[in-house]
């Protein structure tokens, strides 16, 4: 079942670690987001293409899981599978792999195909299903499963989005989001976890000069401390996150 699977191997550099020398969350969705224009590239549906066709992928979804985090100077290999496709809905998953084979971090994404000119979505090419090797449509494309929302507002951050933010589709590149989500965290508890689930869910996308508000309430479920996130611009929920944490071993 799935497409052509595309693999690529990475070296985990010390901008990638954080003070324990582990590869942050932030490095993970990098490198899922750069196999998957990888993969692209090497089937020739990348970059120019988008431009020339005036479209887009558009990430609608994460459901990250990590069971170990990849080391400093740890040479890794990333793999990328696009699942299903239906309609303007596709499915891509990725996994890290350590250098004995372990599977360190799976992770299940969709996306919407769009039309860039008119920013609406717009049904997938049959060139697109022959360039990935996905037979035909699916059935269906299960999404991955929804963040819970905020239930009360424990801590909150506002952020002005910067030049810096920005990418190559001209608004909020989407580990930023993750990225303000966790600014709303604890220390203590950054320092002292490590993240095991991560669940996001974009809704609206951010262009730049807009000002953004991050909140985030925090429980205790089954031994993890779960965060609930939410990143709205003015009134509108622009991105909600769930996060799952438990002490580092």
């Amino acid at each position: 079942m799935g497409g052509h699977e595309f693999t690529w191997k990475y070296y985990a550099h010390y901008f990638d670690v954080d003070a324990h020398r582990r590869v942050t969350p932030f490095a993970l969705l990098r490198y899922f987001e750069d196999i998957a224009i990888q993969q692209s590239e090497d089937v020739g549906v990348g970059i120019d293409y988008y431009n020339e066709e005036q479209v887009a992928w558009l990430l609608s979804r994460w459901d990250v899981r990590i069971s170990a985090l990849p080391r400093h100077r740890e040479e890794i290999s990333v793999l990328t599978q696009p699942m299903q496709m239906r309609g303007f809905l596709a499915n891509r998953r990725f996994s890290i792999h350590g250098a004995d084979g372990t599977i360190m971090v799976e992770a299940d994404s969709q996306w919407i195909f769009l039309d860039a000119a008119r920013k609406r979505p717009r049904r997938i090419t049959e060139e697109l299903y022959s360039r990935y090797g996905v037979h035909g449509e699916s059935d269906g494309v299960p999404s991955p499963r929804s963040p819970r929302p905020v239930e009360q507002v424990d801590k909150q951050r506002e952020f002005s989005v910067r030049m810096s933010d920005i990418d190559t589709n001209g608004h909020v590149n989407n580990i930023r989001y993750v990225e303000w989500a966790f600014e709303t965290l604890p220390p203590e508890m950054v320092r002292a976890s490590e993240l095991r689930r991560l669940l996001v869910q974009y809704k609206k996308e951010v262009r730049y000069g807009v000002d953004v508000t991050a909140h985030m309430s925090l429980s205790e479920e089954d031994g993890f401390t779960v965060a609930r996130h939410g990143i709205s611009s003015g009134e509108q929920l622009a991105c909600a996150l769930e996060s799952h944490w438990q002490s580092a071993r």
